[in-house]
C-alpha cells in the first residue's frame, strides 16, 4: 500500500505535467467530420484510408463473425456501407486510433491485453442492449460503442505517463483480486483511473456523453445527464464479472437501474449469451488491436 505522502507524489505529478499526450491527427480529422453536416461515407473513408494499421483493424472488425455478415469486405467503404454503418464505424475508427496513441505494458490486469479485452466485450454488450433499453432512454448507437471502448482510458494515461504509480497498481490488483479497484486505486494512487480519464477527456474535447461514461462507469446510482451511458457500461462489466472479466467486483445488476432502463435479468443473460458464443472471434480482435 502506497503512503499519503507517496500519494501526493503522483498528485505532484500531474499537477507538473506541461503536455498530456495529443490526440492523434486522423482522430482530430474524424472529430472535425463527426460535426460536419455534409459528411458522407466517401469522406469518412478517405480519412480511415490515411491510416493503413487502422484500415486494417476496422475492415478485420466488420469481417468478424459477431457481425454475422456473410459477404466479402475488400475496402473500408465496403465495411463503412454494408456492416458498420456511419455512426458507428466512425466512433469505431475514433476509439481504435485514440486507443493506438499509449504505450504500457501487455500484461496483467490493467495491461493493455486485458483492457482492450474488456473494452471489445464491453461495447458488444453495450452495442446489444443499445437496442433493448426503453424508447425514452436509447442512446447514440456510435458514442454507446464508443464509450464501451474506451470508458477505462483512464489506465492507459496512467501506464503511458506514470509508469512506477501503474506498475504498482497493477501488482497490487494481483495480489488482492478479491477488494474492487476503485478502493485499491484510491489506496494506492490516492485518485481513480476515472478521474484520469477525465483529465485527458477533457483535454481533448471529446463529446459529453463520453466524459459522463468515462467518469461515472462504476457509478449504479448515478442517473444525471447522459445516465444511460455509464449505466448501461456497469450494466455490462457487471454481466462480464459473471465470465471473471472486467474490473466490477460484483456481478448482480441492481433492480432499481434495471427498471430505469427497461431491462430485467432474463434478456440480460439472453445478450450475455449471444455475445459469448461469439467470444472467439472477439479473443482474435483482442490480439490484433494490442498486438
Amino acid at each position: 500500500m502506497q503512503s499519503s505522502a507517496s500519494q501526493q507524489v503522483l498528485r505532484q505529478k500531474i499537477a507538473e505535467t506541461k503536455e498530456l499526450p495529443s490526440m492523434p491527427s486522423i482522430s482530430q480529422r474524424l472529430i472535425e467530420l463527426r460535426d460536419d453536416p455534409d459528411a458522407d461515407i466517401q469522406s469518412l473513408a478517405n480519412i480511415i484510408s490515411m491510416d493503413p494499421g487502422l484500415t486494417g483493424q476496422l475492415i478485420r472488425y466488420a469481417t468478424s463473425p459477431f457481425f454475422g455478415f456473410g459477404g466479402k469486405v475488400e475496402s473500408v467503404e465496403l465495411a463503412i456501407s454494408n456492416v458498420l454503418g456511419f455512426d458507428k464505424a466512425l466512433h469505431m475508427a475514433l476509439a481504435f486510433d485514440t486507443g493506438n496513441a499509449f504505450t504500457l505494458p501487455a500484461q496483467g490486469p490493467i495491461g493493455l491485453q486485458a483492457i482492450w479485452r474488456q473494452s471489445l466485450f464491453c461495447a458488444a454488450l453495450t452495442q446489444k442492449l443499445a437496442d433493448r433499453v426503453a424508447p425514452e432512454s436509447q442512446p447514440s448507437h456510435g458514442i454507446m460503442y464508443m464509450a464501451g471502448l474506451l470508458h477505462n482510458i483512464g489506465f492507459l494515461l496512467l501506464g503511458h505517463l506514470f509508469q512506477d504509480e501503474f506498475k504498482l497498481l497493477n501488482k497490487s490488483i494481483e495480489e488482492n483480486s478479491s477488494l474492487p479497484i476503485t478502493v485499491l486505486e484510491e489506496r494506492v494512487l490516492g485518485l481513480s483511473h476515472a478521474e484520469l480519464g477525465v483529465w485527458l477527456m477533457r483535454e481533448w474535447s471529446m463529446p459529453a456523453e463520453l466524459i459522463v461514461a468515462t467518469y461515472e462507469h462504476h457509478n449504479p446510482s448515478y442517473r444525471g445527464q447522459h445516465f444511460v451511458y455509464p449505466n448501461l457500461i456497469l450494466i455490462a462489466n457487471r454481466l462480464l464479472r459473471r465470465h471473471e472479466m472486467g474490473d466490477e467486483s460484483e456481478s448482480q445488476i441492481p433492480k432499481p437501474l434495471l427498471i430505469k432502463l427497461g431491462l430485467n435479468e432474463v434478456l440480460l443473460e439472453t445478450v450475455l449469451d449471444e455475445v459469448m458464443e461469439n467470444r472467439e472471434a472477439i479473443e482474435t480482435m483482442v490480439q490484433e488491436l494490442h498486438g
